[in-house]
Parts: C-alpha cells; sequence; structure tokens
C-alpha cells in the first residue's frame, strides 16, 4: 500500500494477525478494556489541567520565543514531572477546538507537538460523552445500593483521535469472515489509538477565527439579559437551579436516548420518534432539576453543576459583565475540577 500521504503510518501497529491468532474478545469488551486500563493509569498520575493559555506559554517556550523567565522554568518542571512518571498534562475538547484558530501552522504544530509530550496523547473524553457516563453512573448508583461501582474518574478518558468521542470502523454485512473481520476491527482501533496530536491535526485545516467572535456576541446578549432581568431579591441559589434548567436543555437528546434504553432494559418494546424521545428527555431533565433543588445530586454530574454554579456567580455579581473568554473558561472548568488534580 502506498503511504506517502501518510508517511507516520509506516511507524503505526499493525496487530492483524495477532487478533487474528489470538481471542481478544469481542470487539465491545475489547474496546472497553482498553479505556479502562488506560483510565486505571491515569488515576496513579497527577493529572494536571493547561488551558490555551498555559498551552501557549509552553508552546513558545518550545520555539524559544519567549520572553518570560518564569514560563521557563514551568515547563522545565512540567517536563521533569512527566519524564518522573509521576504527571501527565492530558487535554481536552476545549482545548483542541481552541488550537484549530490558530492561524500559523509553524506554531500550531509546535503547539500541538508539546501537547504530545506532556500528555502523551492522552486526552478526557469531550463534554457530551462525559455527561453521558455521569449520567449513567449516578442511575447505577440510585439502583445499585451496596454494589461497588468503578470510580467515574476511570470512565472519561481516551486517546486524543477519539477527542470529539468515540468512532469504530463498521464492517456490517462486509464480504469478510467474522473472524476477519473482527480482527479488522481492532487493528484498525489499535492504529487509531496510537496516532498523536501533531499527526492528526497535518489532516485538519485552520478555522476561521472570526467564528470565534460569536461569542463576544453571546456574552453581549447575556450581559443584556442579565442587567434585564436582575433582581434584589435574587439569591445564589435561585440562580443556580435556573441554571441548572438551562443546562440540562443541551443534553436533552442524550437525557432522552437514556430513558429510552432504561425503559427497553425493563421490557418497553414500542419504538419512539424523535420528537417522543425529545418529551421523553425533557421529562428526565424536571426529574434530575428536582434532584438538584432537593439536594439529591452533590458531586454526581459536575457537567452540570460546575457550568451552573459560575454562571450564577457571574449573574449574582450585579456590575460584572460577561466577556467574550468566559464561555471557553467555564468549559475548562467544568472538566479540570471534577477529573485532574
Amino acid at each position: 500500500m502506498d503511504m506517502s500521504p501518510f508517511p507516520w503510518l509506516r511507524d503505526k501497529p499493525d496487530t492483524f494477525q495477532f487478533h487474528l491468532e489470538n481471542d481478544t474478545g469481542d470487539f465491545e469488551t475489547y474496546t472497553r478494556k482498553k479505556r479502562m486500563e488506560l483510565g486505571e493509569s491515569l488515576l496513579k498520575l497527577r493529572r494536571i489541567y493547561l488551558d490555551t493559555k498555559y498551552w501557549l506559554y509552553v508552546r513558545d517556550v518550545y520555539l524559544n520565543r519567549s520572553n518570560n523567565p518564569l514560563h521557563g522554568e514551568i515547563v522545565k518542571e512540567l517536563r521533569r514531572l512527566r519524564n518522573s512518571g509521576s504527571t501527565i498534562c492530558p487535554v481536552s475538547y476545549s482545548i483542541f477546538s481552541e488550537l484549530l484558530y490558530q492561524s500559523d501552522p509553524v506554531t500550531r504544530n509546535a503547539t500541538a507537538e508539546m501537547i504530545d509530550e506532556l500528555s502523551d496523547g492522552c486526552t478526557i473524553q469531550p463534554p457530551h460523552e462525559v455527561f453521558r457516563r455521569e449520567l449513567i453512573q449516578f442511575v447505577k448508583k440510585m439502583n445499585s445500593e451496596g454494589v461497588e461501582l468503578d470510580e467515574i474518574e476511570k470512565l472519561v478518558w481516551t486517546k486524543v483521535v477519539f477527542i470529539l468521542g468515540d468512532c469504530f470502523l463498521s464492517l456490517e454485512a462486509s464480504p469478510f469472515a467474522a473472524t476477519h473481520a473482527l480482527a479488522i476491527r481492532k487493528t484498525m482501533d489499535d492504529l487509531l489509538w496510537s496516532i498523536n496530536l501533531s499527526e492528526m491535526l497535518c489532516q485538519w485545516p485552520f478555522l476561521d477565527r472570526n467564528k470565534q467572535e460569536s461569542n463576544l456576541e453571546l456574552a453581549e446578549s447575556l450581559t443584556d439579559g442579565k442587567f434585564e432581568h436582575q433582581k434584589q431579591s435574587d439569591t445564589f441559589e435561585k440562580l443556580f437551579l435556573d441554571e441548572v434548567k438551562g443546562g440540562l436543555e443541551n443534553y436533552i437528546t442524550i437525557l432522552g436516548e437514556f430513558a429510552l434504553q432504561l425503559g427497553i432494559k425493563n421490557g418497553l418494546e414500542a419504538k419512539l420518534s424523535q420528537s417522543e424521545i425529545i418529551d421523553l428527555g425533557k421529562m428526565f431533565a424536571i426529574q434530575i432539576w428536582g434532584a438538584f433543588k432537593y439536594k439529591r445530586i452533590c458531586t454526581e454530574l459536575p457537567s452540570v453543576s460546575i457550568p451552573s454554579s459560575l454562571h450564577a456567580a457571574i449573574r449574582l455579581d450585579k456590575k460584572r459583565k460577561y466577556k467574550k473568554g468566559d464561555f471557553e473558561d467555564i468549559h475548562h472548568a467544568a472538566l479540570a475540577v471534577p477529573y485532574f488534580d
């Protein structure tokens, strides 16, 4: 096979023969085990979250263009900790999305190379997948009293090529024999698992930085709405619950699909339309909002509670305006606080 457009493929693992000759389980078991092992390994390390600003500091040191000696000391210490095997700096969807807006290929590639060095190609799942795992864990906890469950902190990690969510090769109705099809699917997952960010980034286009201006428009809109609806009687708790309600609206489809799966497991045979799944999700969201209201949820759904808390704090500050960078900062916090050290 001609690999000239992708020279880095020459160094990638080819595990097809291994999977063909060894029983490594069904596909779901194999991929889940690999991700669980990654989670277990990361829980043994100190996980440091660097937001985009600090990754840019790291990049400038890497390119010998930093004028701040302190940044050089930070990078030196991060490298020492990483090389000692005690610490890792996984990235996130927010880091990746902001990286795509860098317009200079030299600096973008340099940022990616430093991320590869300090993260070992590890990333936390994208926000919607993290919420899905939190939701599953929360429901299991409510219905499995006394049963030991896997730590949620173990379930939210993956490799950088899956930073937008897991994507698996499907060979349904393929001409391959079942054993060969299974080996091919596992081999492809192994290959993708080994790809680092700098290799992956060379396939991605540069994004239009002007699109980031939508955050400025959103900040202005939320600021106007905040001052228009501000009341002297507002309390943090009231604003927090308002934000929880709004935050859950972002996950209505996930909630509906999860509720449907619960119903199927309990004998529900009816097929639901997309609008019915949405309605089901809205009903589920009301129940979760009630659990927040009556303090039945504490730390179980940080993807909802942390952004809601931060938005509520901004709204409670009578004079503070929303800033363009608030939204990405809140996304960073929603992952960094519960899953990093």
